[in-house]
């Protein structure tokens, strides 16, 4: 059974304190000479607060307010459980609930120091990890402070929290919150023109519905690219209770790692999916076509969302989510794009955007009530605010600037890779990968690549094979290179003078280089080339 956060009121839903309220009241009414009241009466204007209680008991009679609260109050406190009782089954019910894992809190309009006596009286308050007053620094109830700040510390999201109490204060409490709202039947109050989530006739059947609650929870599939958007996906999801479990895909062009942090902070688990066999093949001609650089983002993200729909099927995951947002992307996130992808994705209707539910069709898991529209969000369009807002809300610190996680839609790596596609194709995993390296040249069809910083030396040097000729600097500081173990002298030469030109040797002419290949060591003198001379050369 999954643990929840289970909030009460006090009065008309732990305990029945309707005569001594009204006792206090008319206490307070014959100091000033006034009639006593009936129960009933009373009874109605409890629920928002001893102050609101006292003006309603006094109807206009012009008494000092800060006076008359401060009698009423010291009048309840000597009668404050001579007629009380606590509801049937509520002392069992609470143990049961505390035994079987939920976390149990009162929050009420009621002092804090009546609101501890009372719970001590009847020997349940060893059952409450909290108890909010309301005279405890929070605003009064419905204002959802108290509750917020409650779920915060036991750090429970909406979806596992509820509202339970017998007052309309108590439902919109828990409505503004974004929780869950129970209205019991039995107590003082009404839910006003409210409609909780839940209604029941007796503390019991409260007891019997959460303790029965242990349905398989919702699952959902979140992809995850980790940037902010799927994050604030993930959030959304667990705020109401729904376990979510991350699909990251890797391929040459999105390494995943960057998603891997990003589910370690969200702390969920991850499956990682090579998507490479899926996407080379988009990359030759993609059904919806080339975004700006060489990004077939439609048929692109058609196939993962597919993918993760064999998943969720699999595995049994009720649907599958992702961060997308309305219009974020004109291409690829416009209303038409984005019911493409989830009709030719064949998950149609199972595929949540909770960034922007709200601002699209209803989906089945919203229809089905697995998923609350309600808490979900209409965010649209380009602007970032609305994410960084949420990301501070929901303690989110570490994530990517969005600039794009996919190498293919850089320019001048897409320029790489269509060269790259152009002359050798894309079969060679090698020769891809190497593409995020260095400086690139082509000399009489083979490529030359030269490594721009230390990492890309380390690279080129651990990755190189016996098809290689590794080109170096003999005696001075310089970059690593490699060549196809198969260039001519020719070859060889114009690609040492451009490799010369990036030594640190800028007043020389010549540069002793190394060249180690399958054929063994050889040296070379090479004339530095000048910006001029390499430029016909590059990539």
């Amino acid at each position: 059974m999954s643990r929840r956060l289970l909030v009460f009121d006090l009065d008309g839903t732990l305990i029945d304190s309707r005569r001594d309220l009204c006792a206090g009241i008319n206490l307070m009414r014959q100091h000033y000479g006034l009639a006593p009241l009936p129960v009933d009466q009373v009874s109605g204007y409890v629920g928002d607060g001893i102050r609101k209680l006292v003006t309603r008991a006094l109807a206009g009679f012009p008494a000092d307010l800060d006076e008359a609260v401060r009698l009423n109050h010291q009048f309840y406190r000597e009668h404050l459980h001579d007629a009380t009782t606590m509801y049937s089954d509520v002392s069992e019910g609470l143990q049961a609930l505390a035994e079987a894992g939920h976390e149990l809190a009162v929050i009420t309009n009621k002092p804090e120091d009546a609101t501890r006596e009372l719970l001590r009286h009847f020997k349940i308050d060893g059952r409450f990890s909290h108890v909010i007053g309301g005279d405890s620094g929070f605003p009064l109830k419905p204002d959802p402070a108290a509750l917020l700040d409650l779920m915060a510390r036991t750090h429970c999201d909406p979806g596992q929290t509820w509202m339970i109490g017998d007052h309309q204060t108590d439902i919109e409490s828990g409505q503004r919150a974004g929780a869950h709202s129970l209205f019991v039947t039995y107590g003082i109050g009404s839910p006003g023109a409210l409609t909780p989530d839940l209604t029941l006739d007796s503390f019991a059947t409260v007891t019997r519905h959460f303790l029965s609650r242990h349905p398989r929870a919702i699952q959902a599939l979140v992809l995850i690219s980790g940037g902010l958007d799927s994050q604030l996906a993930v959030k959304v999801l667990q705020s109401q209770g729904i376990e979510v479990k991350g699909v990251v895909f890797k391929s040459p062009f999105f390494n995943g790692q960057t998603a891997l942090e990003a589910a370690r902070q969200l702390n969920i688990d991850v499956l990682m999916e090579d998507f490479t066999p899926t996407l080379m093949p988009l990359l030759d001609q993609p059904t919806h076509g080339f975004g700006s650089g060489l990004n077939p983002c439609i048929d692109c993200h058609t196939a993962m969302i597919r993918l993760a729909g064999e998943l969720m099927r699999k595995l049994g995951f009720h649907f599958v989510a992702t961060g997308e947002v309305l219009n974020q992307r004109p291409m690829s996130q416009n209303p038409r794009s984005l019911d493409t992808v989830e009709r030719e994705s064949g998950l149609a209707g199972y595929l949540v955007r909770p960034l922007s539910a709200r601002a699209l069709a209803e989906t089945l898991p919203e229809k089905k009530g697995w998923v609350r529209r309600d808490l979900l969000l209409d965010l649209h369009g380009r602007s970032r605010k609305p994410q960084m807002d949420l990301a501070r809300q929901y303690g989110l610190t570490h994530y990517p600037q969005p600039a794009g996680g996919c190498l293919l839609t850089d320019p001048a790596y897409s320029q790489r890779l269509k060269e790259l596609k152009a002359h050798e194709g894309l079969g060679n995993a090698s020769a891809i990968a190497r593409l995020r390296m260095g400086r690139h040249f082509r000399i009489q069809g083979l490529r030359l690549i030269i490594g721009r910083q230390q990492s890309d030396n380390e690279a080129l040097e651990r990755g190189a094979t016996d098809h290689d000729c590794v080109l170096a600097p003999a005696t001075v500081k310089g970059p690593v290179s490699l060549i196809d173990a198969h260039a001519s002298d020719e070859v060889l030469r114009i690609a040492l003078s451009i490799c010369a030109r990036y030594c640190s040797t800028p007043d020389a002419v010549v540069v002793d280089m190394e060249i180690r290949g399958p054929h063994g060591l050889r040296t070379w003198q090479a004339p530095r080339f000048t910006d001029a001379e390499l430029e016909p050369y590059r990539i």
